[in-house]
């Protein structure tokens, strides 16, 4: 099996994201899953993580065999932990390593929602990740989120497994 990137993010292809964009805007912020709030007006999602939510398993099937398809199988066969993560204007996720541990390969990230100021820091480098491309990410590698834009940041993520 192929080594996955070691340097933080790496762009891996294009993708037609739309109809799972359309979906994910359809679904109101209320309706997330949600973080500890601080004041009762405050809208935080927290990371959607369980398939049946809105139909969330169906709505990524074809996205993610699609992907897997175009290349990611040589990293392993199977794939699991399927997420969306939204990070709201003027909010950020702290610095943090993940420890998937075996038979974790790569996290592929697939960005729904974005703007110019929304970015992904691996190691302090900052990347911005575009609508429209797959990208390759080590989480295990010290990582953050800021998004000091004005829109929310949406990406759909999931992880490739091998078990050899």
């Amino acid at each position: 099996m192929e080594t996955p990137p070691c340097n933080g993010v790496q762009e891996f292809c294009e993708v037609d994201a739309s109809a799972l964009i359309t979906w994910v805007e359809a679904i109101p912020f209320e309706d997330w899953p949600q973080q500890h709030r601080v004041h009762p007006d405050h809208i935080r999602p927290a990371m959607a993580n369980v398939l049946s939510w809105h139909g969330f398993g169906r709505e990524t099937d074809s996205i993610v065999a699609s992907l897997m398809r175009r290349g990611l199988d040589r990293f392993g066969p199977s794939t699991n932990n399927r997420m969306l993560s939204v990070v709201m204007p003027g909010e950020g996720i702290e610095p943090h390593s993940d420890n998937p541990g075996p038979p974790w390969r790569v996290r592929v990230h697939v960005p729904l929602t974005t703007n110019d100021k929304a970015v992904f820091l691996v190691e302090g480098v900052a990347y911005h990740m575009e609508v429209g491309r797959a990208y390759l990410v080590n989480v295990r590698q010290r990582h953050e989120i800021q998004n000091d834009g004005l829109t929310p940041r949406i990406h759909f993520m999931f992880d490739v497994v091998s078990f050899d």
